[in-house]
């Protein structure tokens, strides 16, 4: 990705449109809240001087650090920044709060997940000599594991079909990014398709078959040759 100085302008005009585009649904969002509360919605100029004072700090602080990136791991080999980025990664994947995604809750709890992804994004960062494409790949990836839940959330929670459309769009989008090395893109379809289509078809065929009664996560022992099966005869519960 990083092998000419275009790519670094190119990822820093991904960054800037993926700002604009939140930004963008953050002051719809707020308008529609305020609107259904039935309270005056935010004036723009006081959204965009509240987004000036908290990106500014960020924006100055990866300026700072990243010149720094480049001692940060000079001790360390290229096999060891690979397998500490590719653990903090699948770190990340586990421990998401997919109920916050899901809509299933209103509170983002995942912290430890954001950390994970960072971490594993600073390591890869720290081996970019040019400071400006490692702070490109640094904001990149604070967009994509610390902003972008937030969006999806609401996406979700505004259109199913849209947060679906986003989902295929999102893995296309990797795939492509990963047909550099052909056989991580065909390893990511193949691991795609196995954890959405064929686990959850293997689990529920399972669970069809297996489970007498569908009540409750495991079938209720019945006891049949003691003084209690005819208690729980008397009381109808062995049928």
């Amino acid at each position: 990705m990083y092998s000419e100085e275009g790519n670094a302008y190119t990822l820093t005009l991904i960054n800037a449109a993926l700002f604009a585009l939140s930004f963008v649904f953050y002051v719809e969002l707020q308008h529609q809240q305020a609107m259904e509360r039935g309270e005056t919605p935010t004036p723009l100029l006081q959204h965009v001087l509240r987004l000036g004072r908290q990106v500014l700090p960020l924006v100055a602080v990866i300026i700072l650090l990243s010149p720094t990136l480049q001692t940060l791991t000079a001790t360390y080999s290229n096999d060891t920044i690979v397998a500490l980025s590719t653990f903090a990664m699948c770190l990340h994947v586990l421990l998401t709060d997919y109920n916050y995604l899901n809509c299933n809750t209103e509170k983002c709890k995942q912290n430890t997940a954001v950390s994970a992804a960072t971490f594993g994004t600073i390591l890869v960062a720290s081996r970019i000599q040019s400071f400006f494409r490692s702070g490109a790949l640094i904001t990149f990836g604070i967009l994509c594991f610390a902003l972008s839940p937030i969006p999806r959330h609401h996406l979700k929670r505004t259109s199913a079909t849209a947060h679906v459309g986003l989902t295929f769009a999102l893995c296309g989008l990797a795939a492509g990014c990963l047909m550099q090395v052909p056989m991580f893109a065909v390893l990511y379809c193949l691991l795609v398709v196995a954890v959405s289509l064929a686990i959850p078809w293997c689990f529920v065929t399972l669970h069809g078959s297996m489970k007498k009664q569908i009540n409750g996560p495991w079938d209720e022992a019945k006891p049949t040759n003691s003084a209690a099966a005819a208690e729980w005869a008397n009381a109808g519960l062995l049928r």
